[in-house]
């Protein structure tokens, strides 16, 4: 997310929250659950531009601001749906 947002590497990054005295992340993104993920997809909807463009970083900050959820999730959910549609988006 970093790199493709900001071209910030993976060591940089890194470095950015040992500096900043920030607990590191370690392991795979949870799965949001069945709320979250209906809570997401309709923020997301909201903010989508219609012209197919990339959602940007600031979108992606007011998902999270919007929703509560993690920029993790938020990241991983958004590249998912962006990728090959709604394929786990809430039914109705």
């Amino acid at each position: 997310m970093m790199q493709a947002l900001f071209g910030t590497g993976a060591h940089e990054y890194t470095r950015f929250r040992r500096l900043l005295t920030l607990s590191p992340a370690f392991g795979r993104t949870p799965e949001p659950d069945e709320t979250e993920s209906a809570a997401l997809w309709a923020a997301w909807q909201a903010l989508a531009p219609v012209t197919g463009e990339p959602t940007t970083a600031a979108q992606y900050l007011e998902l999270h601001r919007t929703t509560g959820i993690s920029l993790r999730i938020v990241w991983n959910m958004v590249q998912r749906w962006s990728q090959y549609g709604p394929i786990d988006a809430p039914v109705g």
